[in-house]
């Protein structure tokens, strides 16, 4: 399914999508809630060949309790696409993997943590993989269920794609807080970058439609510490979540 403008359900609902004032800049999807609109396309900073911060790469490269939870140690072969400077490639070949990258933008390439592993796109790649991750990627694509069903022939039989992406419902739990405030709005919810919204349903039915037999959603924990009160929120109550985490499985 290739989506071609703004008016319909980018996970593949039949119904179209509704304008939500309240939710703007994005139409909503009165099935699965998932938000979606083409906007005026922005290069990321990397395309501006602007060198990231120290802090940006901190943060890049942090993480770590996050990415034992959801990714995990390897062993296995695993590909990292829209791996940006490939900090999580260089984080999973330190944790087992052997893992590669692919990241479009050349000056992103060339200023990689993880070089000798990150290319230009999967046909620079022989062989399949046990596990393909999607860091924050799959929002900024405005046909997904096509993108992540041609990530499928990268994988092995009953290998995984993990996603993570925004969570709808966590931004909309936090509207009347970021519409205070423009410049609050436009750094979280990034509408000039991000051309869908997705919610739980939404994630769940955009790879079931790609092909996926079983979709799982992942609850890691809040906090980089243990703390029971945090863990049994991120149980039991979805929306408190800034971020989605999906595992989906290849026939």
């Amino acid at each position: 399914m290739t989506v071609t403008d703004s008016s319909t359900c980018p996970a593949g609902c039949p119904t179209a999508l509704e304008r939500v004032g309240r939710f703007a800049p994005y139409r909503t999807c009165p099935e699965c809630g998932t938000g979606f609109w083409i906007p005026p396309r922005r290069p990321a900073f990397w395309g501006q060949e602007v060198e990231p911060s120290a802090q940006q790469h901190g943060d890049w490269s942090g993480r770590e309790s996050l990415r034992l939870a959801t990714v995990g140690r390897g062993p296995g072969r695993l590909l990292d696409v829209g791996c940006g400077f490939g900090h999580f490639v260089r984080w999973a070949l330190e944790h087992d993997w052997d893992a590669w990258g692919t990241e479009p933008d050349p000056w992103a390439r060339r200023a990689s943590v993880a070089p000798a592993r990150v290319v230009e796109d999967s046909s620079a790649l022989d062989g399949s993989f046990d596990v393909v991750t999607l860091w924050d990627v799959l929002e900024h694509t405005t046909a997904p269920i096509d993108f992540v069903a041609g990530l499928r022939a990268l994988l092995h039989p009953g290998g995984r794609v993990f996603v993570c992406s925004p969570n709808f419902a966590g931004i909309k739990l936090r509207w009347p807080l970021l519409r205070r405030s423009r410049e609050r709005f436009d750094t979280v919810v990034r509408p000039n970058e991000h051309a869908i919204q997705f919610t739980e349903t939404g994630m769940r039915r955009t790879l079931e439609h790609a092909g996926y037999e079983r979709v799982e959603h992942l609850r890691p924990p809040l906090a980089s510490q243990p703390n029971l009160v945090l863990d049994a929120l991120a149980r039991w109550w979805p929306s408190a979540r800034r971020g989605l985490f999906v595992n989906a499985y290849a026939p």
